[in-house]
């Protein structure tokens, strides 16, 4: 899976905002609010993969449990698909 438009991530203070860029502000004219591992999570998906294989990737980022990784990765790729963000 990967995502349908264009983003550039902005960290601002505590969150990084997700943002359309050129023609696809048309398509998703909104503005998504993450923490700094769902913004990691979600940059993963500019290229098609696999939650499998993101959540490998996060391991080796991150000292957690897996369940706890792909709980975190299922969140978002809920939220991505709630919002129609996703291939």
């Amino acid at each position: 899976m990967k995502l349908r438009y264009n983003f550039v991530f902005q960290p601002l203070h505590a969150v990084t905002l997700a943002i359309t860029v050129g023609d696809d502000v048309d398509a998703f004219p909104g503005i998504i609010q993450l923490n700094e591992t769902g913004a990691e999570i979600m940059q993963m998906f500019r290229q098609d993969q696999t939650v499998d294989t993101v959540v490998s990737r996060m391991m080796e980022q991150y000292e957690a449990d897996e369940a706890d990784i792909r709980q975190a990765v299922d969140d978002i790729v809920s939220m991505l698909r709630e919002k129609d963000l996703l291939e």
